[in-house]
This record gives C-alpha cells, sequence and structure tokens, in this order.
C-alpha cells in the first residue's frame, strides 16, 4: 500500500490521506491480484469457488 497509495504523495491535512484511504482500501480488497491467491482478485478466487 505505501508504494501504491502514498509513495510520491504529499498531504498537507489528515483528510487527504484518510481520503487516499477510503479510495484504496476498496480495491485492495476486491480487485488487486493478490500472490497469495495465484495471482487472481479476491473476488475473482471466491467467484471461482462458488
Amino acid at each position: 500500500m505505501k508504494a501504491e497509495a502514498f509513495h510520491g504523495n504529499r498531504f498537507d491535512q489528515d483528510q487527504e490521506v484518510v481520503g487516499v484511504l477510503r479510495r484504496y482500501l476498496p480495491f485492495y480488497n476486491r480487485d488487486r491480484l493478490h500472490s497469495s491467491l495465484n495471482y487472481l482478485s479476491p473476488t475473482t478466487y471466491e467467484q471461482r469457488l462458488a
């Protein structure tokens, strides 16, 4: 997350950090490829298990 969401960004207020986290966490939890899931997104992995 540090490299993908924060690296190279400068935040002047805490609200800016909160906004980045609110946008990034759904992406991470639903769409980002995870090596532990054989490079599938969690959504795809769960669909294949069903």
